[in-house]
């Protein structure tokens, strides 16, 4: 008898763990929809590593969520270092979602240039910057030569802290995950 109702309840703990499984696969498994937590660039005006045959007289970015532009930056930086933009920053068409400035020369010369931005989040008030590349004329080679990568060991990239804090996550995925399966493998 004591047999009998262990495995009604260990059979009803495992219907409800399995319940639980699937409603949390349901978040995973379903239609995922594009979800930002900060303002990421969704297009540009030229577009990542484009190159151009003619100089543009501006630039746009478009992100993928309101910015304040007050304390967002935009800027158009050459293979030197420096600055081509007007430093006015601006909505384009009074759209939130993007900053333009305008290029301050007439026509840029050929080579590879740099738009980087620095927003303000309307939405959740973080601070994001981005840089895009693009060229005029033909695309300067070279760019693999002039740059070096440093790499790091695995103890520098994560810290105890950080690794310690997964901990308590872990545990509760396997709580979760295992319990189900303890119960079939204890049946």
């Amino acid at each position: 008898m004591v047999i009998t109702i262990y495995f009604k309840l260990s059979s009803i703990v495992f219907v409800f763990f399995l319940i639980c499984f699937i409603i949390s696969l349901n978040g995973i498994i379903d239609f995922p929809k594009n979800a930002y937590a900060h303002p990421v660039v969704i297009d540009s005006s030229p577009k990542q590593f484009e190159s151009l045959e003619d100089s543009p007289d501006k630039v746009i970015v478009f992100f993928s969520e309101a910015i304040v532009l007050q304390y967002s930056k935009i800027s158009v930086i050459d293979s030197e270092g420096n600055r081509l933009d007007d430093g006015v920053a601006e909505n384009y068409n009074d759209d939130p979602s993007t900053i333009t400035t305008n290029i301050k020369d007439e026509e840029l010369a050929q080579g590879t240039y740099t738009i980087n931005t620095k927003v303000l989040s309307a939405v959740d008030g973080h601070v994001v910057d981005n840089s895009i590349v693009f060229s005029v004329g033909e695309a300067v080679s070279g760019l693999g030569e002039e740059t070096t990568s440093i790499s790091k060991s695995i103890f520098e990239l994560v810290s105890f802290d950080n690794s310690l804090s997964r901990v308590p996550g872990y545990i509760g995925q396997i709580l979760i995950i295992g319990t189900p399966f303890i119960f079939l493998w204890i049946r």
